[in-house]
């Protein structure tokens, strides 16, 4: 019996371009471009449609681009670098998706919209205060990214400074830390087309004389970060009365105070501030957070907070707004 002879380019010729390009989304985008290009013909007209693709690059280790690798990145769409690494943003103009995780200053100071003007998800965590942080919040609420459509800023101490801003119309979704009245107006005025907003929010005295109404925000999610739950309530109140058209509220609040327990047992879970600043409220979310502080664990046993549940749901009931309460058990 004679075995049939392996013939590399029929083989080739037989696999269709739909097959090829799909298992060409698993490789490692500068694998494939080492692999493929100037293989032949066919591989390079596919490699010329790669902008359909997606492709995706994990930057682990500092990386010199040459050659076919400056080809490669000129197609990367989803960009992730990891802590510290340095390289030139200038060399992935084509990127609409950026995680970056602890930059170095020096690449926070060079992106910039005109060297990255497709982006369209923006990723950032940034662990240490930096000068260059502060010229990225400049450069996203000046609309400088002019297809930015979600971003993700999170760090030590927050979005506290916003020094420059313009209208950024297509921002849509916004997830960052800690933010106090004066920046929480910015962002709101900056996005008038903000749907999605998540944040930490900063008690403060500031009262503002100019509430205005953010008519498109439709879902906040809020963090509430003092031990005293009445300290916030006042604050709070402020915060919603820019959006009134909001259709989901979620809030976070946890128990590190062992007051707590009197606040709780006669706290109204919000429904005042809500009846008084939702009017177009449809799910209201609390979720009440608990230490894993022994003494509080001990205090909140199971029969208690069975009672805080029922109470919620005595609290909230034949409301407009569907509410729920979500109790989080921290681990030690």
């Amino acid at each position: 019996m004679q075995v049939p002879r392996y013939d590399r380019n029929s083989v080739e010729k037989d696999l269709p371009n739909e097959l090829l390009t799909s298992t060409f989304r698993y490789l490692n985008a500068r694998d494939l471009f080492r692999s493929f290009h100037n293989l032949n013909e066919r591989f390079n007209d596919l490699i010329q449609s790669f902008q359909y693709l997606q492709l995706s690059y994990h930057m682990k280790v500092p990386v010199n681009l040459k050659s076919n690798d400056e080809l490669f990145s000129f197609y990367v769409y989803t960009l992730i670098v990891d802590e510290w690494i340095d390289f030139n943003p200038k060399h992935f103009p084509n990127v609409r998706r950026l995680k970056l995780k602890s930059p170095i200053p020096k690449v926070l100071g060079l992106l910039k919209g005109n060297i990255m003007p497709h982006l369209e998800h923006l990723s950032v965590l940034y662990k240490y205060t930096m000068y260059e942080i502060n010229l990225l919040h400049n450069e996203i609420f000046s609309n400088r990214f002019p297809k930015l459509y979600s971003c993700e800023l999170h760090g030590q101490e927050g979005l506290l400074t916003i020094q420059q801003s313009e209208h950024s119309p297509m921002m849509r979704i916004l997830k960052t830390d800690l933010i106090d009245l004066m920046i929480y107006e910015i962002i709101l005025r900056t996005c008038p087309n903000l749907s999605f907003l998540k944040f930490s929010m900063q008690s403060s005295n500031d009262t503002s004389t100019n509430i205005f109404q953010h008519i498109n925000l439709k879902r906040m999610v809020i963090n509430l970060t003092k031990s005293d739950w009445s300290d916030d309530d006042h604050t709070l109140s402020t915060f919603l009365s820019y959006v009134q058209n909001l259709h989901q509220l979620d809030i976070h609040r946890r128990n590190y105070s062992h007051n707590i327990l009197d606040y709780v047992q006669y706290c109204d879970w919000l429904k005042s501030i809500i009846n008084h600043r939702l009017p177009c409220l449809r799910i209201f979310k609390f979720y009440f957070h608990i230490s894993s502080d022994e003494q509080l664990r001990i205090i909140f046993h199971e029969n208690l907070l069975k009672q805080i549940q029922s109470d919620f749901s005595n609290v909230h009931t034949e409301q407009e707004y569907q509410a729920q309460l979500i109790i989080c058990r921290e681990s030690i």
